[in-house]
């Protein structure tokens, strides 16, 4: 279901057409600076490689002192340098073109709120468009200091120190020396994502900026303004749960989150009938239930459809360093808390999932009866193997967290396989040539005796992604859905081999530490397995934690099945 193309639709429409412009030719530039500078940096790499196989053994701290590894990083600072300075000129043009979209628009969308041709004409005649030259100092955001400049700048430092610390991480872990060529080369491409989601942004800014320095001009006319959402799939719930929310022109400010698609709309005075159409809260309250569960998270749709949480718990307000106040979704904890102020919820119920009548296990404390649980699963193509019994609990966990994978039609195992290694610390893994079976190791006691109460004290910790029971289970059956992804397990366990120890990108470590866990900034496969497993139990996280696990080449995280 889409918002119907009334006249206020069609002017937004058309100015987010004239800005897009603009912002297309500023991601073109960058595209191409980067495809320029290719060539010079992976030759580099190539050098670093070649005198790394040429000295034979080397140590970490002879590697981060080659002159080939020096001779990288200064190509990478230099190309990057020159990717601001070339680009900055469509970036700032694309700005340029937004602020004149913004005049144009703005009152456009004006016109198109009054309620007759007549009205429309007066507010035309009477709107005060603001001096263009007032508006230049929106531009400025590529000038020194400013956060566009700043941003842009950093990229090659950044990037240049990501390349070090992969190098050395590969070395003391012993990682195959074309295997770190290939994490070099990632962390060159995952810097221009970041460039273009950096211009995106500014660009809007400026255009935003505009649009709400044209309302304040013309406060006789106005008495404030509105969020306007882009509401369809792809909108966030917080976005979806501002559509409609009015703000006083006093309000100087859209706090929207990196590359959101929302616009300030002008809200007239003196004119009753100017609807934007139904809240945010409305247009999704009337969806059909499976488009309200490809946006919902999975542990939300029970909630919701009980009523204990609306859709404005999901928008959380957040403080972005470099760009100010801003809306995105709130997690699992955030909305629960919100619903609970308005004395919705108890601010943190235990989830129950669809289908949850419990097979038998047995005694509680006591080995656990695997006879119901071997059949149940074994029709549904997952065998148990029993060679260890595990205890009650553990079945536990296995059961839940396999039928949550069923509910989301996530692929499941072939087996889970219990067995008994005091000699190994993993309490749970998915063996490099077996990557459609996950080992549960009952000699982890530490995990498997209660498991229920140690993965709620890890994520309390910050340790891991998810304070629910199925998430041990969960995080190894995302590395099952990962490897299913790869053309062989031969090839999954090359690239499992290759990314050992070599951390996350050091510029998203503390992003990644804050919202997923502790546990995703050790590898990238495990942010994968941990971003995966957090989403599918209720986890929301930022735009640029699932752009990187894009980039990393992450699984498609699944959706609950109504």
């Amino acid at each position: 279901m889409s918002v119907p193309q009334s006249r206020l639709a069609q002017a937004v429409a058309r100015y987010r057409r004239d800005v897009a412009r603009g912002e297309s030719a500023a991601m073109a530039a960058i595209h191409a600076a980067y495809e320029d500078a290719r060539p010079r940096v992976l030759a580099e790499i190539e050098r670093v490689l070649d005198a790394i196989e040429t000295r034979g053994e080397v140590t970490q701290g002879q590697a981060i002192r080659l002159a080939q590894l020096e001779r990288l990083t200064e190509v990478i600072e230099d190309d990057l340098g020159a990717m601001g300075r070339r680009t900055e000129p469509f970036i700032s043009r694309a700005q340029a073109q937004a602020i004149d979209a913004a005049i144009q628009g703005t009152s456009g969308m004006a016109e198109a709120r009054a309620g007759n041709e007549a009205d429309a004409v007066a507010i035309a005649r009477n709107w005060v468009d603001v001096p263009r030259e007032q508006l230049e100092h929106l531009i400025g955001s590529v000038s020194d200091g400013s956060p566009l400049r700043e941003s842009l700048e950093k990229l090659g430092p950044g990037t240049a120190d990501g390349m070090r610390s992969t190098l050395a991480d590969g070395i003391v872990r012993s990682i195959p020396t074309r295997d770190i060529g290939r994490q070099l080369e990632a962390a060159f491409n995952i810097s221009e994502a970041r460039a273009q989601t950096i211009a995106r942004t500014s660009i809007q800014q400026a255009a935003r900026s505009a649009q709400l320095a044209q309302m304040a001009e013309n406060d006789d006319i106005l008495d404030g303004w509105e969020w306007f959402s882009a509401l369809d799939d792809r909108t966030c719930l917080s976005c979806v749960a501002n559509h409609g929310r009015r703000f006083p022109l006093s309000e100087q400010h859209f706090p929207s989150h990196p590359n959101c698609r929302c616009t300030a709309v002008p809200y007239l005075a003196d004119y009753a009938d100017q609807d934007i159409g139904p809240t945010g809260e409305e247009w999704f309250d009337s969806l059909p239930p499976d488009q309200q569960d490809r946006m919902l998270p999975i542990w939300a749709r029970d909630e919701y459809r009980a009523g204990n949480l609306r859709i404005r718990d999901f928008a959380q307000e957040h403080n972005e360093p470099n760009y100010g106040r801003s809306y995105r979704q709130a997690t699992r904890e955030q909305a629960l808390a919100s619903a609970a102020r308005r004395g919705q919820t108890s601010g943190g119920a235990d989830l129950e999932w669809p289908g949850d009548s419990k097979l038998e296990f047995g005694d509680p404390g006591e080995p656990a009866d695997l006879t119901q649980a071997k059949e149940h699963w074994g029709k549904r193509g997952v065998t148990l193997d029993d060679h260890v019994n595990p205890n009650y609990a553990t079945l536990e966990v296995v059961d839940e967290g396999l039928r949550v994978a069923e509910n989301v039609g996530a692929p499941l195992p072939q087996s889970i396989r219990f067995v008994e290694e005091p000699s190994v610390s993993a309490a749970a893994w998915v063996p490099s040539s077996a990557t459609k079976t996950i080992v549960i190791n009952t000699a982890r006691e530490w995990v498997w005796g209660e498991p229920a109460i140690r993965t709620r004290e890890q994520y309390e910790k910050g340790v891991s992604a998810s304070p629910e029971r199925a998430y041990p289970l969960l995080h190894e059956l995302a590395h099952v859905h990962h490897a299913s992804t790869f053309r062989s397990p031969a090839a999954w366990k090359a690239a499992l081999e290759a990314q050992r120890g070599a951390g996350v990108d050091r510029k998203l470590h503390g992003l990644i530490e804050r919202e997923v866990s502790a546990y995703a900034t050790r590898e990238p496969f495990e942010f994968i397995a941990e971003v995966y497993s957090g989403t599918l139990l209720g986890g929301s996280y930022s735009h640029e934690v699932y752009v990187y696990y894009e980039e990393l080449g992450g699984p498609e995280i699944p959706r609950r099945r109504s």
